[in-house]
């Protein structure tokens, strides 16, 4: 069995999705993935920026972060972005929520129920996908319409959007983390231009079922 706790292996897994699957929805979107910079300008701007990839938007360059999930999490219709590593100290405590630098957040399940990136084939699809647009994304931080409270789920509030925080006590290697969780219904609630494309979460967004793209991706 895999060991995801580790970095280097959750890092092939991505990128396993990444080629086999996630390609086809850049294609749908017209956006041309940028690989001219090297592999270790990827892995620092990964660990550093929490950037996984670079995209090519009508000849612009734009950043995408990446997160993947297997079936198993298929009944979930939240996104989740690292909030904190409790047990670290000062400024390192503070995880990607507090440095959402990437212009784009891709977000998906696929339809197998393993995590060793040697399994993960052209073949596969994603049951679910949310692409967010992390520019609006920031803008509602920054005014405060999205937040993080206490509770484990998403809520609507007066207009704000609340996001859960969920702690995940299983990692040993990677430090234990808390995440905020966003219901993907109150991201298109909150502001429909957070959301570009997404397929599964039955929002206006969804790609159309009944088109040949909605069965490739």
């Amino acid at each position: 069995m895999v060991d995801f706790d580790n970095y280097d292996n959750r890092r092939m897994f991505s990128d396993a999705v990444h080629v086999n699957i996630a390609d086809k929805v850049y294609q749908y979107l017209g956006r041309l993935i940028d690989d001219s910079r090297d592999d270790d300008y990827h892995e620092k701007a990964d660990l550093i920026d929490g950037i996984d990839y670079y995209v090519l938007v009508n000849g612009h360059h734009r950043t995408v972060q990446e997160r993947f999930r297997t079936s198993k999490n298929c009944n979930y219709n939240d996104i989740t972005l690292r909030y904190q590593y409790p047990e670290n100290k000062d400024d390192r405590s503070k995880s990607e929520w507090f440095k959402l630098t990437a212009d784009y957040f891709m977000y998906g399940v696929i339809n197998q129920n393993t995590n060793d990136s040697r399994k993960i084939k052209p073949s596969a699809k994603f049951l679910k996908l949310v692409v967010i647009d992390l520019r609006v994304f920031s803008r509602l931080v920054d005014n405060e319409k999205i937040i993080v409270g206490s509770e484990k789920f998403s809520k609507i509030i007066d207009g704000k959007l609340v996001g859960g925080l969920n702690s995940n006590v299983s990692r040993v290697h990677d430090n234990r983390s808390i995440f905020a969780v966003f219901d993907v219904k109150h991201l298109y609630q909150t502001n429909e231009d957070l959301i570009i494309v997404e397929k599964g979460y039955n929002t206006p967004k969804d790609i159309f079922q009944n088109t040949d793209q909605y069965r490739k991706i």
